[in-house]
């Protein structure tokens, strides 16, 4: 079993989140780690990222920051590897905008 399914468990453990969400998250891994060149990139940032992605997608409310300190990266990385993930789906920053409040 590859190392960022052993993360992405134990960051949801932690974080108190449905475990439900691991499937839909490694699955978003698998996908971007067969689009990118992962090589020398943080397992624990991919991991994270991919996490906070599935959150927001879900409309669950976790932070970058707290997600980031259960995972022990920086927001930075988070931030830098959600990007990626983004890119690599083909979303850019559209996702972003989709959860912006209106009015």
């Amino acid at each position: 079993m590859p190392i960022h399914c052993f993360f992405v468990s134990s960051f949801i453990s932690q974080l108190n989140l449905d475990s439900r969400l691991e499937t839909p998250t490694i699955k978003l891994i698998n996908n971007y780690m067969s689009k990118a060149r992962s090589s020398g990139k943080n397992t624990r940032g991919i991991s994270a990222a991919a996490l906070y992605t599935i959150c927001l997608e879900k409309n669950i409310r976790k932070t970058q920051k707290e997600i980031a300190q259960v995972a022990q990266v920086t927001e930075t990385t988070l931030r830098k590897r959600y990007n990626e993930i983004l890119e690599k789906r083909g979303l850019g920053d559209s996702i972003i905008f989709s959860y912006l409040p209106s009015g």
